[in-house]
C-alpha cells in the first residue's frame, strides 16, 4: 500500500466520518454545550466583569465536554467494520489493515476538530471570542489519550468505550480513595494518568504553558495502547 494508495482513500474516510460519527458528535456538543452556557452564562455574568465571562464559560465548557466527544469520535473504528461486515469490502483488494486503521484514527481526529470549530465558531457568536488553543490542545491531547486505548479494545471488541470507561474510572477511583496506599503508588504508573487531563487544562487557561511532563505522559500513554491496537490488526484477522 504506497502512499497514493493512502492518500485515495483520505476523502471517503473523511466522508465517512462526517456521516457515522460527526453529526452525532456535533449534536451532542451542541446539547452538551447549550446545556452549560446559558445557565452558565447567567450565573457568571452577575458575579464578574463582562470581559471575563466568556473565558471563565469556556473553562466549564472543555471540562465538561471534549472527553465525550473524544470517545464518540474514536469508539468502534476497528469494530463496527467488523461487526458490520463492512470488511469484506474494504479489504477486498491487498490493503495493510494497520495502515489503514492507523490513518482512520487519524481522520477521526481531524473531523473531531472540525466539528470542534463549528461548535466554537457558535461560542464566539453567542458568548464572545476567546483564543482557541487550550480546545485544541484539549481535544488533541484527549484524543491521543483516550482514542489511543480505545482503539486498542476496538481490535477485539464491540464494547471498546465501555472497557475505557471501566479503566480510566478506575484508575481516577483509585487515585481518590487510595492515594497513600502503598500498592497505588506502584499501580498509578501503569494506570491512565486521569488527573494529568485536569492539571494541563488548568494550566493552560491559567496561562502557564503546557506541562510537558503530563502532556507527554498522556499522549505516551495513549500511543502504546494504540500501537498495541496496530501490533493486533498485524497478527489478527480482523473476522476473528
Amino acid at each position: 500500500m504506497n502512499r497514493r494508495q493512502i492518500l485515495s482513500y483520505l476523502p471517503w474516510q473523511l466522508w465517512d466520518f462526517l456521516w457515522d460519527r460527526g453529526i452525532a458528535v456535533l449534536f451532542t456538543g451542541a446539547l452538551l454545550a447549550t446545556s452549560i452556557v446559558w445557565p452558565g452564562y447567567v450565573a457568571l455574568s452577575a458575579q464578574m466583569p463582562a470581559e471575563v465571562v466568556p473565558t471563565e464559560l469556556l473553562k466549564v465548557v472543555v471540562a465538561q465536554i471534549v472527553s465525550i466527544l473524544v470517545v464518540i469520535s474514536a469508539s468502534g473504528i476497528v469494530a463496527n467494520d467488523r461487526i458490520g461486515g463492512y470488511y469484506r469490502f474494504l479489504f477486498s483488494k491487498p490493503v495493510r489493515l494497520p495502515v489503514y486503521y492507523a490513518v482512520h484514527f487519524l481522520v477521526a481526529l481531524v473531523g473531531l476538530l472540525a466539528v470542534a470549530l463549528v461548535l466554537l465558531s457558535a461560542f464566539w457568536l453567542l458568548v464572545g471570542w476567546v483564543p482557541p488553543t487550550v480546545p485544541v490542545v484539549m481535544i488533541v491531547v484527549s484524543f491521543f489519550a483516550l482514542g489511543g486505548t480505545i482503539f486498542f479494545f476496538s481490535t477485539f471488541t464491540r464494547f471498546d468505550w465501555a472497557l475505557l470507561v471501566v479503566l480510566w474510572g478506575a484508575s481516577a477511583l483509585a487515585r481518590t480513595i487510595f492515594p497513600d496506599a502503598a500498592w497505588y503508588r506502584v499501580a498509578r504508573w501503569v494506570l491512565p494518568p486521569v488527573h494529568q487531563l485536569d492539571k494541563l487544562r488548568a494550566a493552560l487557561f491559567a496561562g502557564a504553558g503546557i506541562d510537558w511532563s503530563g502532556f507527554a505522559w498522556l499522549v505516551g500513554y495513549g500511543l502504546l495502547f494504540f500501537f498495541a491496537g496496530l501490533v493486533v490488526l498485524q497478527r489478527k484477522a480482523i473476522a476473528e
